[in-house]
């Protein structure tokens, strides 16, 4: 019959498939067995060369060899039992800067689960030469930004920031940034002000930089503390500081105003710096005032501040009486600095009056200031069209 060696190819698949059907499970199962005895083998052996004296070094080089599957793995055991591979603290600690998102997480995860198993946690981070293994610890401690520092990852940062190496103490200054992104973990900062403080005058530029930067952004120790503050920094660090204060755009504490506008309080040039961090219209009411004291400083660093507030609140017009006041300065002022910084103002100011008081004032002028009156005469009306638009766009 011609159909019959059909029907017996027929059959033969179908038994095939059936056979597949019945053994593919117990492949899974044989397969899977087969991947957790190699992963098993490769824990034990991270686990035995630790033992040895040059444990570290030959866990580095697996690790930095392995597939990432095996890392993880390794990673994880690690994170379960990290009393047991205390001595891993170091290849675990350089996984950190792995370019691996899931390796960084681990590795960071497990690093600190090590530190929190020892209780000698301080002691063996200074006992580390390397600053650089010193750093990634303190990264791994500050990697997760979902929930606030623990316990001992604050240990390790307040540690850190009393490091002699000025990589390490960046580490901790830019960490503790990293991990306190959210105001819900700016309590953070409290029992760490006075670390922070320190490092505002640390001898390292980007290390000053980056401590005030989060001192201003929270408020750390008070409006009136931060003033006292500004007048001992040196101009690139009390820069990064009103700028991260004007970040807040919070009105000021009627301490500060107090201060700004007394004669012989301390640390009033700062008061008044700290006046222009708002936009707030007691500030700047403080201002208009204070641009018309007979001490050229007072003008000076008034008309900074007043800069610094109009830029602040644009695109919304500078208040019509601070204006007013500024403008009476550009056609009276005698000291160059002060113009600069009371035509910077006016340049943000939106009034309509800018124009011709710019024009009237160019004849009798220097070149440089010159110069200036007709940049800022362009930045004008390029800021009031760009006003303007954004006007029209909310409009619609």
């Amino acid at each position: 019959m011609p159909w019959l060696p059909a029907l017996t190819l027929l059959a033969a698949a179908n038994a095939i498939l059936l056979v597949a059907i019945a053994v593919a499970p117990i492949a899974r199962r044989l397969g899977l067995r087969t991947w957790k005895m190699r992963h098993a083998r490769i824990v034990a052996r991270v686990r035995r060369q630790l033992d040895r004296p040059d444990g570290g070094s030959r866990v580095e080089t697996f690790l930095h060899g392995a597939d990432e599957a095996a890392v993880l793995e390794v990673l994880g055991a690690i994170g379960r039992a990290p009393a047991q591979y205390s001595a891993a603290l170091e290849p675990v600690a350089r996984l950190v800067s792995e370019s691996a998102p899931r390796v960084r997480v681990s590795a960071s995860w497990a690093c600190l689960e090590i530190l929190e198993a020892r209780p000698d946690t301080q002691e063996v981070l200074r006992r580390d030469p390397s600053p650089d293994v010193r750093a990634l610890v303190v990264h791994a401690a500050t990697l997760d930004r979902a929930r606030p520092l623990s316990p001992t990852a604050r240990q390790i940062v307040l540690g850190a920031m009393e490091d002699p190496d000025p990589v390490v103490r960046l580490a901790a200054v830019s960490g503790l940034a990293r991990a306190t992104t959210s105001t819900a973990h700016a309590s953070t900062y409290a029992d760490m002000a006075s670390a922070l403080v320190q490092r505002s005058s640390d001898p390292v530029p980007e290390i000053r930089v980056a401590a005030v930067r989060l001192i201003g952004c929270y408020g750390v120790g008070g409006d009136v503390a931060l003033c006292r503050m500004l007048s001992g920094m040196d101009p690139l660090t009390s820069r990064a500081l009103l700028a991260s204060v004007s970040r807040r755009d919070q009105p000021p504490r009627p301490e500060v105003l107090t201060i700004a506008t007394d004669s012989h309080a301390d640390h009033r040039a700062s008061a008044i710096r700290m006046l222009g961090t708002t936009s707030d219209p007691r500030a700047r009411r403080a201002l208009t005032l204070l641009l018309g004291d007979r001490d050229s400083r007072v003008r000076h660093e008034s008309a900074t501040a007043a800069a610094s507030s109009a830029r602040i609140g644009y695109p919304e017009p500078l208040d019509p009486v601070l204006v007013d006041r500024l403008l009476q300065r550009l056609a009276e002022e005698t000291v160059q600095g002060i113009v600069a910084e009371v035509i910077d103002a006016l340049a943000h100011s939106l009034d309509p009056r800018v124009p011709a008081a710019f024009l009237g004032r160019i004849p009798a002028s220097g070149g440089s200031l010159r110069e200036r009156l007709v940049e800022s005469g362009a930045l004008f009306a390029h800021l009031l069209q760009s006003a303007q638009r954004r006007a029209q766009e909310v409009g619609a």
